[in-house]
Protein backbone atom coordinates (compact mmCIF):
# COMPACT_ATOMS: atom_id res chain seq x y z
CA UNK A 1 0.00 0.00 0.00
CA UNK A 2 2.86 2.66 1.13
CA UNK A 3 4.78 1.37 -2.83
CA UNK A 4 1.56 2.89 -4.30
CA UNK A 5 1.87 5.77 -2.87
CA UNK A 6 5.18 6.65 -3.37
CA UNK A 7 4.23 5.70 -6.92
CA UNK A 8 1.28 7.90 -7.48
CA UNK A 9 2.03 10.71 -10.39
CA UNK A 10 0.84 13.50 -8.47
CA UNK A 11 3.26 12.82 -5.83
CA UNK A 12 6.20 11.97 -7.80
CA UNK A 13 5.25 15.88 -9.69
CA UNK A 14 4.96 17.65 -6.49
CA UNK A 15 8.30 16.22 -5.12
CA UNK A 16 9.88 17.14 -8.40
CA UNK A 17 8.85 20.60 -7.94
CA UNK A 18 9.95 21.12 -4.96
CA UNK A 19 13.09 19.82 -5.17
CA UNK A 20 13.33 22.27 -8.37
CA UNK A 21 12.04 25.02 -6.49
CA UNK A 22 14.09 24.73 -3.75
CA UNK A 23 17.62 23.99 -6.19
CA UNK A 24 16.65 27.45 -7.98
CA UNK A 25 15.93 29.46 -4.59
CA UNK A 26 19.84 28.20 -3.58
CA UNK A 27 21.29 28.57 -6.76
CA UNK A 28 19.35 32.49 -7.29
CA UNK A 29 20.84 33.90 -3.95
CA UNK A 30 23.99 33.36 -4.34
CA UNK A 31 24.11 34.65 -8.12
CA UNK A 32 26.11 37.93 -8.10
CA UNK A 33 24.49 40.99 -9.94
CA UNK A 34 25.54 44.74 -10.74
CA UNK A 35 22.98 47.94 -9.97
CA UNK A 36 22.92 51.32 -9.62
CA UNK A 37 21.08 53.30 -6.51
CA UNK A 38 20.76 56.98 -6.00
CA UNK A 39 22.17 57.55 -2.81
CA UNK A 40 22.44 61.11 -0.96
CA UNK A 41 25.14 62.70 0.48
CA UNK A 42 25.73 62.90 4.15
CA UNK A 43 27.93 65.25 5.13
CA UNK A 44 29.34 65.04 9.27
CA UNK A 45 31.83 66.86 11.37
CA UNK A 46 29.98 70.23 10.02
CA UNK A 47 31.24 73.23 11.63
CA UNK A 48 28.20 75.64 12.78
CA UNK A 49 29.06 79.00 10.91
CA UNK A 50 29.68 77.28 7.78
CA UNK A 51 27.10 76.71 4.54
CA UNK A 52 27.86 73.79 2.31
CA UNK A 53 26.34 73.85 -1.06
CA UNK A 54 26.64 70.53 -2.60
CA UNK A 55 24.74 68.15 -4.78
CA UNK A 56 21.79 66.08 -3.04
CA UNK A 57 22.46 62.76 -4.37
CA UNK A 58 24.90 60.44 -6.77
CA UNK A 59 24.75 57.55 -8.55
CA UNK A 60 26.53 54.71 -7.67
CA UNK A 61 27.30 51.04 -8.92
CA UNK A 62 27.58 48.18 -6.51
CA UNK A 63 28.35 44.56 -7.29
CA UNK A 64 27.69 41.79 -4.78
CA UNK A 65 25.56 38.61 -4.44
CA UNK A 66 22.05 38.96 -4.84
CA UNK A 67 20.57 38.58 -1.82
CA UNK A 68 22.73 40.94 -0.11
CA UNK A 69 21.77 43.99 -2.56
CA UNK A 70 18.38 42.88 -1.61
CA UNK A 71 18.51 43.13 1.79
CA UNK A 72 20.09 47.30 0.97
CA UNK A 73 17.66 50.36 0.65
CA UNK A 74 18.52 53.27 -1.35
CA UNK A 75 16.84 55.14 1.55
CA UNK A 76 19.27 54.09 4.21
CA UNK A 77 22.61 54.07 2.25
CA UNK A 78 24.70 57.15 1.84
CA UNK A 79 27.59 58.23 0.73
CA UNK A 80 29.47 59.75 4.43
CA UNK A 81 31.98 62.91 3.72
CA UNK A 82 33.76 64.07 6.98
CA UNK A 83 33.65 67.98 6.94
CA UNK A 84 36.03 68.89 9.14
CA UNK A 85 38.63 69.80 7.63
CA UNK A 86 37.07 71.12 4.73
CA UNK A 87 38.27 75.24 4.10
CA UNK A 88 36.24 77.84 2.29
CA UNK A 89 35.84 78.17 -1.22
CA UNK A 90 34.81 75.27 -3.89
CA UNK A 91 36.58 71.78 -3.02
CA UNK A 92 36.38 68.85 -5.33
CA UNK A 93 36.11 64.88 -3.52
CA UNK A 94 37.14 61.78 -5.18
CA UNK A 95 34.07 59.67 -4.15
CA UNK A 96 35.37 55.84 -2.58
CA UNK A 97 33.77 53.08 -1.32
CA UNK A 98 34.91 53.71 2.21
CA UNK A 99 32.74 56.42 2.07
CA UNK A 100 29.99 54.31 1.98
CA UNK A 101 28.80 51.30 4.75
CA UNK A 102 28.75 48.46 2.86
CA UNK A 103 28.42 44.74 3.78
CA UNK A 104 31.78 42.98 2.98
CA UNK A 105 30.37 41.12 0.03
CA UNK A 106 29.28 43.90 -1.67
CA UNK A 107 31.66 46.72 -3.88
CA UNK A 108 31.28 49.88 -5.41
CA UNK A 109 32.80 49.88 -8.74
CA UNK A 110 31.53 52.79 -9.52
CA UNK A 111 30.10 56.23 -9.38
CA UNK A 112 28.45 59.21 -11.10
CA UNK A 113 29.88 62.06 -11.43
CA UNK A 114 32.87 60.23 -9.95
CA UNK A 115 34.13 63.59 -8.37
CA UNK A 116 31.92 65.68 -6.34
CA UNK A 117 32.75 69.41 -6.24
CA UNK A 118 31.57 70.96 -3.38
CA UNK A 119 31.14 75.14 -2.27
CA UNK A 120 31.97 76.15 1.35
CA UNK A 121 31.19 79.55 2.02
CA UNK A 122 30.98 81.16 6.07
CA UNK A 123 27.16 81.84 7.48
CA UNK A 124 27.00 85.60 8.38
CA UNK A 125 26.88 86.00 12.13
CA UNK A 126 24.91 88.82 13.71
CA UNK A 127 27.51 90.91 15.41
CA UNK A 128 26.35 91.21 19.30
CA UNK A 129 25.28 94.34 20.36
CA UNK A 130 26.75 95.68 24.12
CA UNK A 131 24.72 97.70 26.04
Amino acid sequence: MKTQFLYKKSVLKMTACIIGYSIWVIASSSHTVTTWFTVPLYFYNVVEQCTINAPATVNIQLHGPRAALRQLKASTTAVHINAAEFREGIQSISLSSTMIFLPPCVQMLESTPHTVEICITKKDVPAAVIV
